[in-house]
């Protein structure tokens, strides 16, 4: 099913400009659920500004700075919020994505996307600003930047750069508030294969060593693997010299 602009009251507001926001890394946790509320919407109506927006190298630069730079703080909890959120929520988002996920590894990752996107935003997003406890909270973020990676890829794999972009980095916001550095790690590999993808190889390097650095006192071998792979790749397609 696609929905038009005016079915969800986005006739009025679709902009270039208003896009744009989307690719912001600050503010609150309110502030990352109204942008992805904001950016699904445009998503489902098919909106050719959300679809045909390009990639913004600077805001790469500008995430990788803020999350480099964050410290864990208090989660606020808010005690009137709706809806309630429990664990069993969170394990519900994860088995959701788990099995969106096969089925894209299975027909591709444009296969039943709408239906992903749907639940996304129906389900995930408004849990975003609900009501729940402090270790909720955190697991809760964790499993949506997971599904937010997951709906980036799926735009990845079609072609759409700049939406998967904008996935990415409101991800990778989700990832810093849940305070799960390693799903912010694999976010920035994600961003820095897309910056390689497009031959931006210089940013590609810079957030491959973001992943690095942010990463180096809680991942194993593996992902640490993958982000030096990341930026050797970079550092092929730069023609750079080994040193």
């Amino acid at each position: 099913m696609t929905f038009t602009l005016d079915d969800i009251g986005l006739a009025s507001v679709v902009t270039p400009e208003t896009l744009e926001v989307t690719l912001a890394h600050g503010g609150g946790i309110s502030d990352v659920g109204s942008r992805l509320l904001s950016l699904t919407r445009r998503d489902l109506a098919e909106d050719p500004v959300a679809l045909q927006s390009v990639v913004v190298p600077d805001a790469w630069g500008e995430s990788v700075i803020s999350w480099l730079l964050s410290r864990p703080e208090p989660l606020q909890t808010r005690q009137n919020a709706r809806p309630s959120v429990g664990e069993w929520d969170v394990h519900a988002i994860r088995a959701t994505t788990e099995l969106f996920a096969n089925v894209g590894f299975q027909f591709g990752g444009g296969h039943a996307r709408s239906a992903l996107i749907q639940y996304y935003n129906r389900e995930v997003v408004p849990m975003l600003n609900g009501k729940f406890t402090e270790p909720v909270g955190r697991d809760l973020y964790a499993a949506a930047a997971e599904i937010t990676e997951l709906v980036a890829w799926t735009a990845y794999d079609l072609g759409r750069h700049g939406l998967a972009q904008r996935y990415f980095l409101q991800g990778l916001r989700l990832a810093q508030e849940s305070g799960d550095r390693m799903m912010g790690g694999l976010l920035l590999a994600d961003m820095s294969h897309q910056a390689n993808y497009l031959g931006r190889y210089n940013e590609a390097i810079r957030l491959a060593r973001a992943a690095q650095e942010g990463c180096k006192d809680v991942a194993t071998a593996t992902p640490m693997a993958l982000f030096y792979a990341m930026e050797a790749r970079a550092h092929a397609g730069n023609g750079d010299e080994v040193q």
